[in-house]
């Protein structure tokens, strides 16, 4: 029992001592460790002198600037230059500028044996500081001819380029990768291979060389990725950073250049500037726009040689753009290719107020390129002014568009000017006289409304909607006899419209025949049920029974 007891102590002391030891290690390595940040990305790293900090080559790879951050710095550091780099052993070493380091870590004089403890200090998987212990497993060598530390201490993506210790808190290699589909197999650059790494001129990290087609493929996603993120938070000025990066690596791929070319033309929607960057931006604009709008047709190019899914949205972004531009003709064409790729009613729906509004504009324009054209085509006479062509009125018809187009904007007056000269070139231009007798309703010229539809009714009596607004303008004067008899005419010829029964029944409620009215407003109700005036006035007319 005695015997026992005395092992049992002596189990609990060396128990002791190892954890001392490793708290040891663990409060010097936290002095000097820190964790690297990208734009995309992390990895760990340590100090070895006041000004210089080692991590792997692939952490800063594609980087412009890292950030250090950790428990022992008085604020977080941002570096952009490398002093020392060894691609084909993934290291590379930093170097701060207006800060030193008091606790650096030290390298090892003799190299770590096999079953030797060592300790590890990492940031896996963004768990900053984490710290574990293993054993060395051996020396192995790579695909590539590299020598590498093998160990056992647990490890993750985020681990890379933290320090790997001895019991005395010295480096005796970088944590650089892990086997996936093995257990505990984690390999670090053993500390040979770090001390061959010269000190020098200092680089910026974009001189940093990338490998192969695989390593630019997987940074230009990364950065994708980052400006997909910043696009959604409405960060569109960070989005174009991160998307401009992504065609560095990667100038062909489609999905950053509509990216960087939607960034492009919503950085202006970003309320966050400050003013002075938003003004200096409104210069730039044109510019920008021209460049979103070169990188959407690259895109429409490449989607339609590849049929990629890209084609809708390159042609929605081309739309947007082209209207912002003012070229409305080729906003709406755009705008019409979108439909007809996505073939969803839900996004037709989603973007049907942008669609119309752009129609309108390009009827507008439309309209004005016509009665440019016309204008120049038309003979003069002795006072200059434009004349008709014998059976043919372009200008007339330039007029006539134009006109519609202004309607479309709500601005009637304008409509109306233009109308007027439409049938001023051509007095029996139909659409001319229906529309002008129809806007002059809707701002209370009744009379006005009355003769342009006698005068359309004497060259075409088969139009029901003459007939209906003709009912609709002597309404407005109080003629309901007269009113009567049009909206009969109109009834007659498109007995399924529901307006002309609506009219009809107006009319009949103003001259007092009552049970005709109401005939008619349950007509109105049989040919579209959610006619809410007809609802009201049947009911307001049977309750006064």
């Amino acid at each position: 029992m005695k015997r026992f007891t005395i092992q049992v102590a002596l189990l609990v002391v060396v128990s002791l001592a190892v954890a001392n030891a490793q708290r040891t290690v663990y409060k010097k390595a936290i002095k000097a460790f820190v964790t690297v940040r990208t734009d995309i990305g992390f990895g760990s790293g340590f100090f070895i002198d006041s000004v210089h900090v080692v991590t792997n080559r692939h952490v800063i790879a594609g980087a412009t600037s890292v950030t250090l951050i950790g428990s022992s710095l008085p604020r977080p550091i941002v570096v952009r230059q490398f002093a020392g780099l060894d691609s084909k052993n993934d290291v590379a070493i930093l170097k701060t500028v207006g800060y030193q380091h008091p606790e650096p870590l030290y390298l090892a004089n003799q190299p770590a044996e096999v079953a030797e403890a060592i300790f590890v200090i990492g940031s896996p998987e963004g768990f900053d500081a984490t710290f574990s212990n293993g054993l060395v497993s051996g020396y192995r060598t790579s695909e590539n001819r590299t020598r590498l530390l093998q160990f056992t201490a647990p490890i993750s993506p985020g681990s890379s380029g933290g320090p790997v210790l001895n019991h005395r808190s010295e480096v005796v290699g970088v944590v650089v990768s892990q086997q996936k589909d093995g257990q505990n197999l984690n390999f670090a650059v053993p500390l040979d291979m770090l001390k061959a790494v010269r000190l020098g001129q200092l680089h910026p990290l974009e001189d940093i060389q990338i490998n192969n087609e695989q390593e630019a493929f997987t940074l230009s996603r990364a950065y994708f990725e980052g400006g997909k993120a910043a696009f959604k938070q409405a960060d569109f000025l960070r989005a174009e950073q991160f998307l401009r990066r992504s065609l560095t690596f990667d100038s062909t791929s489609n999905l950053a250049k509509i990216g960087l070319a939607d960034a492009l033309y919503s950085n202006k929607k970003d309320s966050t500037y400050w003013h002075s960057i938003r003004k200096a931006f409104v210069s730039l604009r044109p510019i920008r726009l021209r460049e979103a709008g070169k990188l959407a047709l690259s895109v429409l190019a490449d989607s339609v040689r590849l049929e990629s899914d890209l084609l809708g949205g390159a042609w929605l972004l081309i739309g947007r753009i082209r209207a912002e531009q003012q070229q409305y003709i080729q906003a709406m064409y755009a705008y019409r290719q979108f439909i007809a790729q996505s073939g969803s009613e839900e996004v037709e729906t989603l973007i049907r107020a942008e669609y119309d509004t752009v129609s309108k504009l390009a009827r507008k324009q439309q309209a004005e390129i016509l009665l440019a054209q016309a204008k120049t085509a038309q003979p003069k006479d002795q006072a200059g002014l434009a004349t008709k062509s014998i059976g043919y009125y372009p200008l007339s018809d330039a007029y006539y568009i134009r006109g519609t187009a202004w309607a479309d904007q709500n601005q009637l007056l304008w409509a109306l000017r233009d109308l007027d000269s439409c049938l001023l070139l051509n007095p029996d231009n139909q659409l001319g006289l229906f529309k002008r007798g129809y806007y002059r309703i809707q701002i209370q010229q009744p009379q006005l409304a009355v003769n342009d539809y006698l005068h359309f009714i004497d060259l075409n009596k088969n139009s029901w909607g003459a007939w209906c607004n003709f009912s609709v303008a002597l309404l407005r004067l109080g003629r309901h006899a007269d009113a009567e008899l049009k909206a009969d005419q109109a009834v007659r010829l498109a007995p399924k419209e529901a307006l002309s029964w609506l009219n009809r029944a107006q009319a009949r409620l103003g001259l007092g025949k009552i049970p005709l009215a109401i005939d008619d407003l349950n007509m109105v109700l049989k040919v579209d049920p959610k006619n809410e005036t007809a609802k009201k006035l049947l009911k307001d007319t049977v309750s006064k029974l």
